[in-house]
């Protein structure tokens, strides 16, 4: 039977908020600024610390594979090849394998991984060449996954942040998790832990939890995305073989369903950092706080890519052998560390106005 709740009952529905948003994601790392070091530390050491190089190692390979499309190319392929010769010099040239220290998808914001920066105010920094693929591959894997544990205590200090704030504390205690509260490893119970009682994010149980939910989340995309590529690329080479015009159309179409289709896990990483969840109840929490605020969310993600972007352009300004780089390197640590928490506060108002529309549906019923 169908009830109408009174008024002392009624449940405010308010969406998030984009500009409170934030406001109060800047608000929260300006009140602790400390949050911008770990960025700014692996920006430094990627200027003026040593650089890890492949050129040695992969540069015969590279101008083999070259010859030998250079002799079954026709002579109009010639500049085209040429072209791939410089980028491959310059890529093979400048890139640093240290820059995985900041991987996909909650790698550090360093500015430095885009620059591969050749020069410091100091002169030249030191090139060590890696002598063998075993030697890439131990160092890869082992930067990696130091990447992974740097970038989980960085996202955990910001949600830290962003829920003991006064703000933080009153919005999540709104929230229901008597669904899947559970003990996690070094953590309290999800209720007390959405509740503002939260341990410091930095103890090694909880920090291995997160970084393990993360790395699952990236397995996980990774599947998905190759099930959904594979499919698509014998279609389009098929398509390929009748019209390449109609075969690109097609591939661009494609492509971007697969980004569409991907949107709605853009937060998971988000549940696991805020609330201590698992990789599949942060999905889950994704996909609802997307499927229901929708428009909100896409202009939302849309300004933090033109402002992230748009500054970044202002960071990169100056040339690598400036001290003016530091000015750059903490404006794009803050930045980007003030946008983060703008995410962190912009998803938990989305799960509270979830919570609170299934709250609604429920009285009625």
């Amino acid at each position: 039977m169908n009830s109408t709740p009174d008024n002392s009952s009624t449940i405010t529905i308010r969406p998030p908020q984009l500009i409170q948003s934030l406001v109060s994601g800047f608000n929260t790392v300006a009140s602790h600024i400390y949050l911008i070091a770990l960025p700014v530390l692996l920006d430094l050491l990627l200027w003026f610390g040593p650089h890890l190089r492949l050129k040695a190692l992969m540069q015969p390979g590279v101008q083999d594979m070259l010859s030998m499309m250079r002799s079954t190319s026709p002579a109009e392929m010639s500049p085209v090849l040429d072209n791939l010769d410089q980028l491959w010099k310059l890529l093979l040239e400048q890139y640093n394998v240290l820059s995985v220290l900041s991987p996909f998808p909650i790698g550090l914001p360093a500015m430095m991984t885009s620059l591969f920066p050749m020069k410091t105010p100091l002169g030249s920094p030191s090139i060590i060449e890696i002598g063998s693929y075993g030697q890439f591959l131990l160092l890869w894997l082992g930067l990696t996954l130091v990447g992974f544990i740097l970038g989980s205590l960085y996202f955990a200090g910001v949600a830290y942040c962003v829920t003991k704030t006064g703000e933080g504390q009153a919005a999540a205690s709104q929230l229901d998790f008597a669904s899947s509260s559970r003990t996690l490893p070094g953590k309290k119970n999800l209720m007390a832990f959405s509740t503002g009682s939260r341990l410091p994010p930095f103890r090694p149980a909880a920090l291995a939890w997160e970084t393990l939910q993360i790395i699952l989340l990236v397995v996980l995309v990774f599947c998905v995305g190759m099930v959904l590529l594979v499919p698509t690329l014998l279609f389009t080479s098929f398509v390929a073989l009748i019209s390449t015009g109609i075969a690109q159309v097609i591939l661009f179409l494609i492509s971007f369903g697969i980004i569409w289709l991907l949107i709605p896990l853009v937060f998971a990483p988000f549940g696991i950092f805020l609330y201590g969840q698992s990789v599949i109840h942060a999905v889950l929490g994704s996909i609802r706080v997307v499927r229901f605020v929708l428009p909100g969310t896409g202009l939302f993600l849309l300004m933090v890519i033109v402002i992230n972007q748009g500054l970044g352009m202002l960071w990169r300004t100056p040339p690598d052998s400036s001290w003016m780089t530091l000015i750059g390197i903490f404006g794009n640590a803050f930045i980007s560390t003030g946008l983060l928490a703008s995410c962190f506060i912009f998803y938990r108002s989305g799960l509270i106005y979830v919570q609170t529309l299934r709250k609604i549906a429920l009285k009625s019923i």
